[in-house]
């Protein structure tokens, strides 16, 4: 059997697995045996003993002793005794030992503070309590604690009549450059104040590196509900030929998974390896192509979807779509490597296959090749998508194109120059830019009493570090007196010596291809679904891989015509010219606002 479709079956266990038996370890009964506790599985279709060990996270030698003859193989409806880590009951007299029942909507915190215990401690004495709580649970409490009778805010939430349930599990979230307890509170769904009474956090302080314990809430519902975008007809150019209506449809996504390089990880054989980066990212974005195939079957569709392990190797590749020639597939997904993406790009062009792109594109794959779809904006359109966005909104104000006089920025200030000139209408403030150097003109260049906007499109570290710093200088020295934007790229994200007070009081703006917004309750409500799939939060990949997988197929493939729905993105496509692939135009403008990075404005043709 070959390694693609080897990987195939190997990849439909994980997620047939994932999908039908994730939810056990939350639902498994548990009982005392010789004073430990067990947690009781019953086999499934497409369990295995590695499976149920990644499942309970307990060893493999663990899981045997306990079930003597299990290592010769495991059937289903066999019950199976799990054993739980640290969970040796003590016989200790009534007077020593107390025991807790959870009702509902206690919590683990609510619950520790009722008996005057630190949630630490209550998790050494109850370590299946940090896999969730559920109604009826019977907790060991410290023999020296006491029932505090003082109100406990937030131990028990009202019941409403609600298909909506909660089962609280730990997390434990690793502090982000940047972060704050707010961006942390809004992406986790809890407050500020259960963030700072759980990790006993001093005058709001957190830095990066630190640790933190986060109560998670895992709702169970029966929808995901996500923004919706009024109904425009999607397709371009001739992509009505290129889509026909059909009653079912064969799917590729060729993704890295990188299989026999991270076969240590899977198999569980060696306990230090680690997945493959690739790999991490392939698993992310392909579930979340399957969470919007499943919701995508409940409209109607009809697919057999093939997932091809790419590697990192083109040939790969190509050998395989050499044996679809004949049973050719009505679209490909992916794959995610630059190489690879051009010479999948050059197949689907000769055999009339339509390819969507993942991620960002060059340019020139879209050229002369009608089959061609890449979801994220170029980097070319994110430039273009600043100068309209400046053009359209900011004319009126004191528009000012600093130069870098460096040889690698300059197709980025032609690019802005002509585009926003060609645009400035006879109520603008000046009929041309005004342009100054970034080295010692920046202060004349102010207006008091408008908006001062600063344009420095350059991707040179050392010249954004002096720009910034010299922007910040004047501000300061100016105060409330002057108003003052900075237009700059996304790449600037990555650069670390920027400082984030320095973005925050120059009203930094970009263009990014998407809006990741964790305040927002699609995004909110999108993770929820994924949690309670998956047991797991999304990467940026996992919610790319829902959203153009959702689109595009309901759109292009089903041709429903139906509101758009997306989570952080909003899907554009359009040609530059007949004969040429089409591309996401849609730009997010997004600036910093405090501490949180926000939507400003969006543009597309």
């Amino acid at each position: 059997m070959g390694i693609a479709k080897k990987y195939l079956l190997f990849i439909t266990f994980i997620f047939a697995f994932i999908s039908c038996s994730i939810a056990q370890i939350q639902d498994a009964e548990i009982i005392v045996k010789n004073n430990k506790k067990y947690y009781v599985h019953v086999v499934q279709q497409g369990n295995t003993l590695w499976g149920i060990h990644t499942l309970y996270d307990v060893p493999v030698e663990d899981i045997v002793n306990e079930n003597p003859g299990i290592e010769k193989g495991i059937n289903v409806g066999q019950t199976i005794f799990i054993p739980v880590i640290n969970s040796e009951v003590k016989e200790v007299s009534n007077a020593a030992s107390k025991t807790h029942v959870v009702e509902q909507g206690e919590t683990l915190y609510g619950i520790s503070k009722m008996h005057n215990m630190s949630v630490e401690d209550l998790l050494k004495l109850n370590p299946e309590a940090e896999r969730g709580l559920q109604v009826g649970q019977v907790l060991i409490i410290s023999s020296d604690s006491q029932i505090n009778n003082q109100p406990i805010q937030n131990t028990k939430t009202p019941v409403e009549e609600t298909k909506v349930t909660f089962q609280d599990s730990l997390l434990r979230h690793t502090v982000l450059d940047h972060e704050t307890l707010y961006a942390i509170s809004k992406r986790f769904m809890v407050s500020i104040d259960t963030l700072i009474q759980l990790n006993g956090i001093k005058k709001n302080a957190i830095k990066p590196g630190d640790i933190l314990i986060i109560p998670l809430k895992q709702p169970t519902f029966e929808h995901v509900q996500v923004r919706e975008i009024p109904s425009t007809n999607p397709l371009t150019n001739n992509s009505e030929v290129l889509f026909a209506k059909k009653d079912s449809y064969k799917i590729l996504v060729l993704l890295p998974m990188n299989y026999a390089s991270s076969q240590s990880a899977i198999s569980g054989m060696d306990e230090n390896a680690s997945l493959n980066k690739y790999t991490k990212v392939a698993i992310d974005f392909y579930m979340g192509i399957k969470l919007a195939l499943d919701s995508l079957q409940k409209l109607g569709l009809n697919a057999d979807v093939q997932l091809i392990d790419t590697r990192v190797d083109s040939n790969v590749v190509l050998n395989y779509l050499k044996t679809c020639e004949n049973n050719k597939p009505d679209l490909i997904i992916g794959p995610l490597m630059p190489n690879l993406l051009k010479a999948t790009a050059r197949w689907c062009k000769t055999n009339k296959v339509p390819l969507l792109s993942p991620v960002a594109s060059n340019s020139a794959l879209l050229k002369d090749n009608p089959y061609f779809f890449s979801s994220v904006p170029s980097d070319l359109r994110l430039l273009e998508g600043m100068a309209d966005d400046l053009a359209l909104n900011h004319s009126q104000h004191n528009l000012i194109l600093v130069t870098s006089g460096i040889a690698g920025d300059l197709k980025n200030y032609d690019l802005i120059r002509s585009r926003i000139n060609s645009q400035l209408k006879s109520n603008a403030m000046r009929s041309k830019l005004k342009e100054v150097g970034y080295r010692g003109e920046l202060n004349a260049a102010i207006i008091n009493d408008t908006v001062n906007i600063f344009i420095f499109p350059s991707e040179n570290r050392v010249a954004v570090s002096y720009f910034m710093t010299s922007m910040n200088k004047i501000k300061n020295t100016k105060g409330e007196n002057v108003n003052i934007t900075v237009y700059g790229l996304k790449e600037w994200e990555n650069f670390e010596e920027l400082k984030i007070n320095y973005k925050q009081k120059l009203n930094l703006h970009y263009p990014s291809s998407i809006n990741l917004n964790y305040s927002d309750s699609t995004v909110d409500t999108f993770i929820q679904q994924f949690r309670k799939k998956y047991k797991t939060d999304p990467g940026k990949f996992g919610i790319q891989g829902f959203d153009i997988t959702y689109y595009f197929i309901s759109n292009y493939l089903m041709q429903l015509n139906s509101p758009t729905h997306s989570v952080m993105n909003d899907f554009h496509f359009s040609s530059r010219g007949d004969g040429n692939g089409a591309e996401n135009n849609n730009v997010f403008i997004m600036r910093y606002n405090g501490f949180d990075i926000e939507e400003a404005s969006r543009v597309h043709e």
